[in-house]
C-alpha cells in the first residue's frame, strides 16, 4: 500500500521534505501532524527498537530504517486524508479518520475503533508504560511502591487537568 502511495504521489515525501513542512507550518497542519507522531510513538515502539537491536544486532536497524521509509508515507497520507475532510466546528477544526468515516457513512466503524481504544487504553496505554516508569523508578531510587503509584497519579493529574488543549501544548 505504501508502495502504491509512493509511485501515486510521485515520491513527493522525499522530493520536497522542506516545501512539505512550510505548507503544514503555515496551516494547522502541523498540529495534526504532532498529533499523528505522539499517537504512533511510544513505550511500545521505544522498546520494541531496543529489543530489535539487542537480538538482531545491525542488521535489525537496517531493517527498521527500510520499513521506515514506507511508513512514513502511510503516515503522510493518513494525515493528509485528515486534513482533506477537516471541518471548522466552534472555531476549531475537527478531521482526522473519524470524519472520513463519517463521510462515507462508515460511522460504525467509528464505533468499533472507539471500542477497541477503550479496551486497548487499559493494557498498551496504561500498564506497559507505568511498568516501563515503574522499573526505572524504583531501580533508581528507593521508595516503596504505592509512593511512586503517587505520585505517577499527580503528574498525571497534572497533566491532563488543563484539558484538551494543554494536552496538545505538552
Amino acid at each position: 500500500i505504501s508502495l502504491y502511495f509512493m509511485l501515486r504521489t510521485h515520491f513527493v515525501l522525499y522530493r520536497h521534505p522542506l516545501r512539505m513542512l512550510k505548507t503544514l507550518r503555515n496551516s494547522d497542519g502541523l498540529s495534526s501532524l504532532w498529533n499523528a507522531l505522539a499517537s504512533s510513538l511510544g513505550v511500545g515502539s521505544v522498546s520494541g527498537v531496543a529489543s530489535a537491536l539487542a537480538l538482531g544486532g545491525s542488521g535489525a536497524l537496517v531493517w527498521m530504517m527500510i520499513s521506515a521509509i514506507f511508513g512514513m508515507m502511510l503516515k503522510y497520507v493518513e494525515i493528509l486524508a485528515g486534513l482533506s475532510v477537516q471541518q471548522k466546528y466552534r472555531h476549531q477544526f475537527m478531521g482526522g479518520c473519524m470524519m472520513i468515516f463519517h463521510h462515507t457513512r462508515l460511522s460504525f466503524l467509528g464505533v468499533f475503533f472507539a471500542i477497541c481504544c477503550i479496551g486497548a487504553s487499559f493494557g498498551i496505554g496504561n500498564l506497559v508504560p507505568m511498568q516501563a516508569m515503574k522499573d526505572v523508578v524504583f531501580t533508581q531510587i528507593d521508595m516503596p511502591l504505592p509512593c511512586i503509584a503517587m505520585a505517577f497519579g499527580i503528574v498525571l493529574w497534572i497533566c491532563l487537568s488543563g484539558g484538551g488543549k494543554r494536552i496538545i501544548r505538552l
